[in-house]
C-alpha cells in the first residue's frame, strides 16, 4: 500500500479563537430604515425593505430627471467580498449604467501581470531551499503571513540563510539583520551603493518579500520600478534563474480576486456629489480614506452638495455610529437603510489567496436574526430591479465589450486575434512585437511620473489581535483580553 502524505498548515491563536466574535451583541443581525426622525427605527421584513429601497430608487430617478441631475448609485466595496459577489456585481454595473463600483481606499497595483501582486514560485519549497538571503521590505511577515512566517524559520533553522529585513525592530521569532526602515536605505540598495549588494550578487535565488500596503503609497509606482529594476540587476549579475524574485504579501482576504476583477477608483468626495445614493458594503468606515473626506468635509474644503435628500445603503454586521452619523450629516443623507449579511463562518464563497490558488469555503454556523449572505442580497438586488423602468440608463451595455485599459492589454488584445492561443502563457506575449505592426504615438501617450518620498515604510498592523481589516475579531471577548495583554507586556500603557 502507498503511504499517503499530507501537508499542515499552522493557524495562529487569533483564528483558532476569535470566532466569538460573531456572537457579540454588538453585532447588527435585522434591517431597519432609519429617516432621521425621532421615532426610532424598527425591523422590517426583506421584501418590504426591497420594495421601499427601488421605489426610492424609482422616484429619485425620475425626479432627477427633471431636474437635469444625474442619478448616480455609487457602490463601494471590500477586498472582502468572494469571487461570486464581485461576478454579479459586475454584471449589475454593466447592466445599469448607473451603478459605479469604487474602493474605500487608494490602491495603485500594476495589473498587466499576477506576479506584481502575488507570492509567486520563488516562495516554493525547492526554490526556497536553494536560496540563502531574503529581504523583508516593510512586512512583518509573523502577524501578516503566518504560514509564510514558518516557511522563513524553517529555511532558517537548516541553515546557510541569511535574512534582511528593511522593517521596524520587530521579533518574527528568528534572527534577521535590521537595516533600518527608510525609503532611501532601499534606493542605496537599488543604486548599488550599499554594502549588502554584494550579498544578493554572491548568492544562488535570493528572496525579496514585501506586502500590498506599499501600493496605499502615492508613490508606489516608484518603488515598483525600483524593485523591479533591482530584481534585473540581480539576474543579470547572480546566480539566479528566477525572474519572480519580487513576492507581494496580501493582507486581506480576496485582494487578489479583486485585483484580477479590475482596476477600481478609489471613492471621493465628487462621487459622493454625483450620486442620489451611495452603497457601502463591509466597509470599515475607520479607514484613512473615508476619514480623510470627513474630516475634509467638516472644515469646509469641499463644495456643499445641491442634492439633499440622498439615499445611504450600508450592508455590513455592525456600523460605527459615531463616523456614519457624521457621514450623514456632511453629506445631507436623509434615510439610511441597513441591510445585515454573514459572517465568514456563516457563508460559502469562493475567495484567491496571496499565492494565486482559488479556496473554496462552505458555511458551517447557522446565520442568526435576518441575516443573508452577500450574493443573495446582490442577487435580489438585480431581481427587483428588472421590474423598474430607469430613465437615467443611457448607456445600453447589454454585451460586455473589451476595455482598453493600456497599451500593453490593448497588444495582447490585437496578437490574439493573429494567432490561435489555446491557453495564454508567457510565450504569447513575447511574439506580440512582431506580429503587431501598429505602435501607440509617444507625444499622445504620457506615463506616469516616478515619484519617492523620503518616509518610512509604516505598518498597518498596529494589534495584531484588534486590527482595522477584521471586523470578527474586533467584537471578541478572548481577543480583547489578548489585546490587553500584549499591549500591558510591550508598552507602558496599563488597563
Amino acid at each position: 500500500m502507498k503511504k499517503t502524505t499530507y501537508k499542515t498548515n499552522w493557524i495562529s491563536d487569533k483564528t483558532r479563537f476569535s470566532f466569538d466574535g460573531m456572537f457579540s451583541p454588538k453585532r447588527l443581525i435585522y434591517n431597519f430604515i432609519d429617516t432621521n426622525s425621532n421615532k426610532p427605527s424598527t425591523a422590517i421584513s426583506w421584501k418590504k425593505l426591497f420594495k421601499e429601497f427601488f421605489y426610492t430608487l424609482y422616484f429619485q430617478d425620475h425626479l432627477l430627471k427633471h431636474l437635469y441631475q444625474p442619478n448616480q448609485i455609487t457602490i463601494c466595496l471590500t477586498k472582502n467580498l468572494n469571487l461570486e459577489t464581485l461576478s454579479l456585481l459586475s454584471l449589475l454595473a454593466h447592466k445599469y449604467s448607473f451603478f459605479k463600483l469604487r474602493q474605500p481606499e487608494n490602491h495603485n497595483i500594476n495589473l498587466d501581470f499576477e506576479s506584481n501582486y502575488l507570492l509567486n514560485s520563488s516562495l516554493n519549497e525547492l526554490n526556497l531551499l536553494t536560496s540563502k538571503i531574503c529581504l523583508l521590505i516593510g512586512v512583518n511577515s509573523r502577524y501578516e503571513g503566518s504560514k509564510l512566517n514558518l516557511k522563513l524559520k524553517a529555511r532558517f533553522l537548516k541553515g546557510d540563510f541569511k535574512v534582511i529585513s528593511l522593517n521596524s525592530l520587530v521579533d518574527l521569532t528568528f534572527k534577521n539583520v535590521n537595516i533600518s526602515n527608510n525609503l532611501e536605505t532601499l534606493k542605496s540598495l537599488v543604486e548599488g551603493n550599499n554594502l549588502l549588494c554584494q550579498e544578493f550578487v554572491n548568492t544562488s535565488n535570493p528572496v525579496l518579500i514585501s506586502n500590498s500596503n506599499i501600493f496605499k503609497r502615492n508613490d508606489s509606482f516608484g518603488i515598483s520600478s525600483m524593485l523591479t529594476f533591482m530584481v534585473k540587476c540581480i539576474n543579470a549579475y547572480s546566480q539566479s534563474n528566477n525572474t519572480n524574485l519580487l513576492n507581494i504579501l496580501n493582507s486581506t482576504l480576496n485582494e487578489v480576486g479583486s485585483a484580477n476583477y479590475n482596476g477600481l477608483k478609489t471613492l471621493t468626495n465628487t462621487d459622493f456629489n454625483r450620486s442620489s445614493s451611495v452603497y457601502f458594503i463591509n466597509n470599515s468606515f475607520s479607514n484613512s480614506n473615508i476619514k480623510k473626506l470627513l474630516n475634509l468635509k467638516l472644515l469646509n474644503y469641499f463644495y456643499n452638495s445641491k442634492n439633499n435628500n440622498k439615499l445611504l445603503i450600508t450592508q455590513g454586521n455592525n456600523i460605527e455610529e459615531k463616523l456614519v452619523t457624521q457621514l450623514k450629516k456632511n453629506y445631507n443623507f436623509q434615510t439610511h437603510i441597513h441591510l445585515p449579511n454573514e459572517v465568514f463562518f456563516e457563508t460559502s464563497g469562493t475567495y484567491i489567496n496571496t499565492e494565486g490558488t482559488k479556496n473554496k469555503v462552505f458555511k458551517t454556523v447557522k446565520s442568526l436574526g435576518q441575516g443573508k449572505s452577500d450574493w443573495q442580497i446582490i442577487r435580489k438586488i438585480l431581481a427587483y430591479s428588472e421590474k423598474m423602468l430607469f430613465i437615467n440608463n443611457l448607456v445600453n451595455k447589454n454585451k460586455i465589450t473589451y476595455n482598453c485599459i493600456n497599451n500593453r492589454h490593448y497588444n495582447n488584445y490585437i496578437g490574439f486575434q493573429h494567432y490561435a492561443v489555446s491557453t495564454i502563457t508567457s510565450s504569447s506575449f513575447q511574439l506580440l512585437e512582431k506580429t503587431i505592426p501598429y505602435s501607440f504615438p509617444k507625444s499622445k501617450f504620457s506615463l506616469k511620473k516616478k515619484k519617492l518620498f523620503k518616509s518610512q515604510f509604516r505598518f498597518w498592523l498596529n494589534d495584531f489581535y484588534l486590527n482595522e481589516k477584521d471586523d470578527t475579531s474586533k467584537f471578541s471577548s478572548v481577543m480583547i483580553r489578548c489585546s490587553k495583554l500584549l499591549r500591558a507586556n510591550n508598552t507602558n500603557f496599563k488597563f
